[in-house]
């Protein structure tokens, strides 16, 4: 999310928050984010530094909210969203022109009053008036990589007019245009040459001008030796796109004569008895001929690459997002929480769509329609009205995949 506002010339001179969750990633990346920056960490938000600011943004955990979450963490009473109060009560401290932050749609379907009380708890702390905006948009549509509808809660000064560009894309980008180049590269968390001369169009422009990328290297637990495993048995192609664990487990016991492959004989009798049903967040393979999904934390222990017997890298997971060559990923490879950054971040195509609607709703040149008034100052903006699964891949997905040449 900095670096898709920085892309729009605006200078980020502070990063802080109740968790130091991905800062140090952030820190190894000055060279694109700027050096001008400050950061400070502390669970109290009234330790954090108050500078003057024309816009505050930030990216809570969105659990509170997120289907992914159990419903004795979920709602509106949801310990989770504490982190998000804190964000509120120091955006107020400092009383900026726009407040904004990020979180899953549900948050506006099913907590559309606690987003109101947020924005009551910023004026009545800032002692300054703001209009609501209640931005709704998908990742795909704005110019990213994957399917991943989310919300933004954008608080405007009074009198501000915001809104954002609405349109269709021309054409929609197939995961292997995004990560075929990548593929077939060996893996290491150094700096290595590329070995597919052409990049398809869609990552043109983040591949590096230096001709080396680092980070291409996943991880090497025990769910990335499993699934090794499984491959090593029914081979690349007996693992169909969109299939699951359970299902390649079962074929790869079936071609072993009823044997299990060794790393998971210690979980077999369990396997035996959920008939091969490992549950709702087992790894499954991606298609190649369709779009990137979303990649949530556990992305690297969860996404079947798909075309490669592997579970995807870190350097995949960060094109997945966004993010160009260039972002050093070899330097944080100590830090414990890598593997989650990836997906728990903002895409970067989707915070620099709204990062310039941000910036020319500042300048006094909003672009696009007028929002609709649904309230007191409050506004909806349904970027993504009609953009359905359905509906996209009706529309864009009837003729033969592209190879990552074009």
């Amino acid at each position: 999310m900095s670096l898709g506002f920085v892309q729009n010339d605006m200078k980020m001179i502070q990063r802080t928050g109740t968790l130091n969750f991905g800062n140090i990633v952030a820190e190894n990346n000055r060279h694109i984010l700027g050096n001008d920056w400050t950061a400070e960490f502390s669970d109290d938000s009234s330790e954090w530094s108050v500078q003057k600011a024309d816009v505050v943004l930030g990216c809570p955990p969105c659990s509170g909210w997120s289907v992914w979450s159990g419903p004795a963490n979920r709602g509106p009473e949801s310990a989770a969203h504490e982190h998000t109060k804190a964000f509120i009560r120091y955006a107020a401290r400092v009383a900026p022109r726009a407040v904004v932050y990020e979180s899953v749609q549900q948050a506006y379907t099913q907590g559309r009053e606690v987003m109101l009380k947020y924005r009551s708890m910023l004026e009545d702390l800032s002692n300054k008036k703001y209009d609501l905006y209640h931005v709704k948009e998908n990742n795909l549509q704005v110019g990213g990589f994957s399917y991943r509808p989310r919300y933004f809660w954008v608080a405007v000064e009074s009198g501000l007019k915001f809104s954002t560009p609405i349109s269709e894309p021309k054409e929609l980008p197939r995961i292997m245009n995004i990560i075929g180049d990548l593929a077939e590269m060996p893996q290491t968390w150094n700096k290595q040459k590329y070995t597919a001369p052409s990049p398809s169009k869609w990552v043109k422009q983040l591949r590096s001008k230096s001709g080396m990328v680092d980070g291409h290297i996943g991880k090497t637990n025990i769910h990335a030796q499993r699934i090794e495993e499984i491959f090593s048995i029914i081979g690349n192609a007996g693992w169909e796109g969109n299939g699951d664990t359970g299902g390649a487990l079962k074929k790869a016991v079936d071609m072993n004569n009823g044997k299990f492959p060794q790393k998971w004989i210690d979980i077999s009798s369990r396997v035996i008895r959920n008939d091969f049903k490992l549950g709702f967040s087992q790894p499954y393979r991606w298609k190649e001929d369709h779009w990137c999904n979303v990649l949530t934390g556990s992305a690297l222990d969860h996404v079947v690459h798909p075309t490669q017997p592997r579970l995807i890298t870190h350097r995949e997971s960060a094109r997945m997002q966004g993010l160009p060559d260039d972002w050093n990923i070899e330097s944080s490879r100590d830090y414990s929480h890598l593997a989650a950054v990836w997906g728990k971040a903002v895409p970067v195509q989707a915070a620099n769509w709204l990062g310039n609607a941000v910036k020319a709703s500042l300048d006094g040149n909003p672009r696009g329609p007028d929002a609709e008034l649904i309230g007191d100052r409050e506004y909806l903006i349904d970027a993504d009205k009609g953009f359905s699964r359905h509906y996209a891949k009706k529309k864009w997905y009837s003729s033969p995949m592209e190879t990552t040449s074009q």
